[in-house]
């Protein structure tokens, strides 16, 4: 008598294939979370440097005599750090640099409140006084 073979999956291997989709999905899952949370913090920190840009720009269009350390209290820089830089904490540090001609260095410092540890983003420029 010959003994009919049954074409088809078995259910240990139905279970198994499901076990082995699952985990990928899994898998998948976890990376699409973790690069969504990296997605976000990106563009948080690209918005930072678009603020702080904002900042040095309204900063060197003030008059070269008038450039100095309290410039984060002008209303327009204060509305800025409060609206777009509240994460983090500001920092402006102006100094002068004899060279032929006067020259101010505004250098501004963001450090991410929540991280006072990490390395801070620098951005800097130059003003030229009269000549």
């Amino acid at each position: 008598m010959k003994s009919k073979r049954r074409s088809g999956f078995s259910y240990i291997e139905l279970m198994a294939a499901v076990l082995v989709i699952s985990v990928m999905l899994a898998m998948t899952a976890q990376m699409l979370s973790l690069v969504m949370a990296r997605t976000a913090a990106t563009q948080r920190h690209f918005s930072a440097l678009e603020a702080a840009a904002s900042i040095l720009e309204i900063v060197a269009s003030q008059p070269y005599d008038s450039i100095d350390d309290s410039m984060l209290t002008l209303p327009a820089i204060l509305e800025l750090v409060e609206e777009d830089l509240a994460a983090w904490q500001v920092e402006l540090k102006v100094s002068v640099e004899e060279k032929s001609i006067a020259t101010k260095r505004i250098e501004l410092r963001l450090l991410r409140a929540s991280n006072l540890d990490a390395r801070p983003l620098v951005l800097s420029t130059w003003k030229h006084g009269p000549e």
